[in-house]
């Protein structure tokens, strides 16, 4: 049960000097001659300010919500009476919104 004998000299890089040689110097010239074009570089440099901007913009709005005067929690909560507040949204036919409803029932954003 001898299996035939693979013959693998064609995979041998270093057989042939000559072929192995031209064939590197190919590639290191492919490799030198493709540069990225002007418009990518440029394009990634607008990112970079893009992200930048975008950055200096969030902590503007994170400084300006710190800074922001909240009234305090009790007041919210005891500026009207729950059930008249429901009761004169009923008679005006108003959808109130997600944060009144939130207050109304006591929400704070303190923890």
């Amino acid at each position: 049960m001898d299996e035939p004998r693979i013959d693998l000299a064609p995979l041998d890089v270093h057989a042939d000097r000559l072929r192995f040689e031209r064939t590197v110097r190919t590639l290191t010239s492919a490799i030198q001659a493709a540069r990225p074009s002007p418009l990518l570089v440029d394009l990634a440099g607008w990112g970079r300010f893009g992200l930048a901007a975008a950055a200096a913009a969030a902590v503007v709005a994170w400084v300006a919500a710190l800074l922001e005067e909240r009234p305090p929690a009790a007041a919210i909560s005891t500026a009207a009476d729950p059930v008249q507040l429901v009761s004169q949204w009923a008679q005006a036919d108003a959808i109130p919104s997600d944060g009144s409803l939130y207050h109304l029932a006591g929400g704070t954003n303190d923890r």
